[in-house]
C-alpha cells in the first residue's frame, strides 16, 4: 500500500500536513486552490461506509480493524474522564464523524481543545498572515532563492501541467503544493469539510469553551520554514505523480483513519523518515509540537471535569505521539468503540 509513496515522499509530507497534521488548510482556503492538468486521470472514489476504496484498476483495500479514532484519558486522580481524537483536516462528501460515540464524549467536555480555533478567524488577517508567509514580497523571488535557471525550469514544470504562470509566480513552493492538494482532492470528491469545523460547530451549538494549542502563524511559519529546494522538489514530485497524493489520502490515511487504526497511520507517517532531507524537518511538523501540545494538554486534563481534544491524526500515532506521551505521564489511554 506505501509503494506508490516511496518515490514521492516530499509531496507525501505535505498531504500529511493539509489533511491530518496541521490545520493550515483553513487558513490556506482564503486563496482558490490550485489543481493540476492530470487531476482528471487521477480519480478514487472512498465509500462513505469508510469500510473500503475502489480506485481506477478496481481494487479495494479494507481496513485491517474496525474502530473511531478517539481515545479516553482516565487514572492520575483525574475526576472524569477526558477524550482526544484525531482529526482529517479534510474530508470526503458525506462523511459522518459526529457519531453517537463522539458526541457522547464531547457533549462531557468543560473544554475542547483544538489546534486553531478557526472559527474565530477572521478572513482579512488571515489572509494577510497566509500572504506574508506565502507570498514574496517586493525584491524577493524565487530566482535569488534557489537561482535564476532552477526556478525557470520550476515554473517551466508548473506551465506545462496547465497552471498558469500568474498564478505561482509570486507564491512559494510550500503555498503551492498545499494548495494543489487541496484543489486535487476537492476534484475527487474531498469537498466535505472537516473534522476540525464538525467539532467546531458542535462547540458553539453546546456552548463548550473553546482553547487554541498554536496560532495560524505558528502553523504557517512552519511550512514557510520548509528549505527551498525540498519546497520545490516537492512540487516536481506531486506534477509528477498526483495519484500518488490522492491514493495515499484516500487509502494510506483515510482509510485507517475511518476503522480507528492506529498502527496503519503510523506506519504511513513513519514511512516519511526514510527519507534523510525530510526527517529534521518531520521531526518539527510532528515530534517538536506534540512535546508542546501535551505540555499544554495535561494541565487541562488535571482541573475539575472532562475535556476534548481535536487535533491532526498524525500527532496522535507513533512512540512519539500524543497517546504515547500521555501513557508515559501515566494516564490510562483506551481506545474507543466503533461508531
Amino acid at each position: 500500500m506505501l509503494a506508490s509513496v516511496r518515490s514521492a515522499s516530499l509531496a507525501m509530507l505535505f498531504v500529511v500536513a493539509a489533511t491530518g497534521g496541521c490545520a493550515t488548510d483553513e487558513a490556506a482556503r482564503v486563496s482558490e486552490p490550485l489543481g493540476t492538468e492530470n487531476a482528471a486521470d487521477a480519480q478514487t472514489t472512498t465509500t462513505d461506509s469508510s469500510t473500503a476504496t475502489t480506485t481506477t484498476d478496481g481494487t479495494t483495500a479494507p481496513p485491517a480493524k474496525e474502530g473511531t479514532f478517539g481515545w479516553r484519558v482516565e487514572g492520575k486522580g483525574l475526576d472524569a474522564p477526558s477524550y482526544v481524537f484525531g482529526s482529517m483536516h479534510m474530508l470526503p462528501a458525506g462523511k459522518v464523524w459526529l457519531t453517537p460515540v463522539v458526541t457522547e464524549a464531547l457533549s462531557a467536555a468543560r473544554v475542547l481543545l483544538v489546534e486553531v480555533d478557526t472559527s474565530t478567524l477572521d478572513p482579512a488577517t488571515t489572509k494577510a498572515s497566509v500572504a506574508r508567509y506565502a507570498g514574496y514580497a517586493p525584491g524577493e523571488s524565487l530566482a535569488k532563492d534557489i537561482g535564476e535557471e532552477q526556478a525557470a525550469a520550476y515554473y517551466e514544470n508548473l506551465t506545462s501541467k496547465g497552471i498558469p504562470l500568474a498564478a505561482v509566480s509570486q507564491v512559494r513552493p510550500w503555498f503551492v503544493l498545499v494548495s494543489s492538494v487541496q484543489g486535487l482532492m476537492v476534484q475527487t470528491g474531498w469537498s466535505g469539510g472537516s473534522v476540525d469545523a464538525m467539532a467546531l460547530a458542535f462547540a458553539r451549538e453546546k456552548d463548550i469553551a473553546v482553547v487554541s494549542l498554536e496560532t495560524v502563524e505558528e502553523q504557517l511559519q512552519l511550512l514557510a520554514n520548509m528549505p527551498m529546494d525540498l519546497q520545490v522538489r516537492g512540487v516536481g514530485e506531486l506534477l509528477a505523480d498526483p495519484q500518488a497524493a490522492i491514493d495515499y489520502v484516500t487509502k494510506d490515511l483515510y482509510l485507517p483513519w475511518s476503522a480507528g487504526d492506529d498502527a496503519a497511520v503510523a506506519k504511513a507517517i513513519d514511512h516519511q523518515n526514510e527519507d534523510a532531507d525530510l526527517l529534521a524537518f518531520n521531526l518539527q511538523v510532528f515530534e517538536t509540537r506534540n512535546i508542546r501540545m501535551a505540555e499544554k494538554l495535561v494541565p487541562h486534563f488535571l482541573e475539575s471535569g472532562s475535556e476534548s481534544v481535536v487535533v491532526g491524526a498524525g500527532h496522535l500515532v507513533g512512540d512519539k505521539g500524543l497517546l504515547a506521551l500521555l501513557r508515559a505521564q501515566g494516564f490510562t489511554v483506551t481506545q474507543l468503540p466503533a461508531p
